[in-house]
């Protein structure tokens, strides 16, 4: 199985290879420089928009297209997800010193995972590895990561009619996968605590179209994310390799 990659000085790694330096201790939400617009009495708070937005993608079957760019890599995914069935599916290449390409089904607790040209998939059960196993290359109980960056939102702010921003405080198991890129996550954190922005946006019904996130690497550079999501409420097809 994979081993692990270093990517950033700061706080993350990713998936399949080295480890990271600490990530200094950040105590304060970073402020946004762009003014908020001024809501009227019957506009849905921010937050509760954000969150119901974010809810319809664990309900309702989508595909996406995830992209990462931080020091020394870029990171390139696409897939569907289907909530209700509890499958997802998705392809990812990642580029850079060590580049590598991989296929990843997950239905229910099992995993198969196909690596680059190869002809045959390998299958593990997820369920029985720990949060910090170098072989546990999705969480089955949230394989986008929606459920548990949901779970960090920490502000949001409306820019527009269908557009917000805030930030979330990163909160998972050092050394377990964190939720970035959202549908296809690939970074591993060495410690909670440490803010990523983010900007929402989405159609007049209030559905996702796409959301950004950016996260301080100091020295480094910055580690950004943008996942974008399509054929909301379309039927997929995901089956066992």
């Amino acid at each position: 199985m994979p081993r692990r990659l270093s990517i950033l000085a700061a706080l993350v790694t990713v998936l399949l290879a080295g480890c990271s330096t600490p990530a200094e201790k950040i105590d304060a939400a970073p402020s946004s420089a762009v003014p908020s617009t001024v809501p009227s009495p019957t506009e849905v708070p921010p937050m509760d928009a954000v969150r119901a937005a974010l809810n319809h993608l664990t309900s309702e079957t989508y595909s996406f297209a995830a992209t990462g760019n931080g020091p020394g890599h870029k990171y390139v995914a696409s897939g569907v997800h289907d909530p209700r069935a509890r499958e997802h599916s998705w392809k990812y290449l990642l580029e850079g010193e060590k580049a590598r390409s991989r296929k990843v089904i997950v239905i229910g607790g099992d995993g198969y995972l196909k690596r680059g040209s190869a002809n045959r998939w390998e299958h593990v059960d997820l369920t029985r590895l720990k949060p910090v196993d170098d072989n546990r290359y999705a969480d089955p109980a949230d394989p986008t990561g929606l459920t548990r960056f949901t779970a960090a939102l920490h502000s949001a702010r409306r820019l527009g009619p269908t557009r917000y921003e805030g930030v979330v405080q990163l909160q998972a198991t050092p050394g377990a996968l964190s939720y970035l890129p959202l549908g296809a996550p690939i970074f591993l954190v060495r410690q909670g605590g440490q803010w990523v922005t983010y900007t929402l946006e989405t159609d007049a019904e209030g559905n996702p179209t796409s959301i950004k996130t950016v996260q301080d690497a100091g020295p480094d550079g910055s580690l950004t994310t943008v996942t974008k999501f399509a054929n909301l409420g379309r039927p997929v097809r995901i089956t066992k390799p």
